[in-house]
């Protein structure tokens, strides 16, 4: 893929995940992720096959950006208990993430212990969470 494909693709993923958040993945279509991309159904189809598959890379995509943060943060000078702390702050804040997400998508659907352990094992996102 290159190099515009792979702005596109973030692009529509970033958008998709304000979508998501605002109207919960239940009610989510390809034609409001269309409709907030401002491109065509085709256009939307090229990089997706559908929500789930975008709801997925939306979650994975906000998993690397939590470890791209921690990775960041370490200076060549922190020392074993700095890397921790940083390690226990930046996983404390990623399950707040993981609770708000989770939050709004079982106001939209049924989440059962079932679902979110086939989630977890889908995304390394929820890893910690579960």
């Amino acid at each position: 893929m290159g190099e515009k494909s792979v702005q596109k693709k973030r692009y529509i993923v970033e958008k998709a995940r304000d979508v998501f958040m605002e109207k919960g993945f239940k009610k989510v279509t390809m034609k409001d992720i269309v409709e907030a991309c401002d491109i065509s159904r085709g256009g939307l189809y090229l990089y997706f096959e559908s929500t789930s598959q975008i709801f997925m890379e939306v979650l994975r995509m906000e998993s690397e950006e939590a470890d791209d943060v921690f990775s960041d943060s370490i200076t060549e000078d922190a020392t074993a208990a700095d890397i921790l702390l940083l390690f226990l702050f930046s996983n404390a804040f990623r399950a707040v993430r993981r609770a708000i997400i989770m939050s709004r998508l079982h106001t939209t659907m049924q989440i059962t212990r079932a679902n979110l352990l086939n989630i977890s094992e889908r995304c390394a996102f929820f890893t910690f969470f579960t």
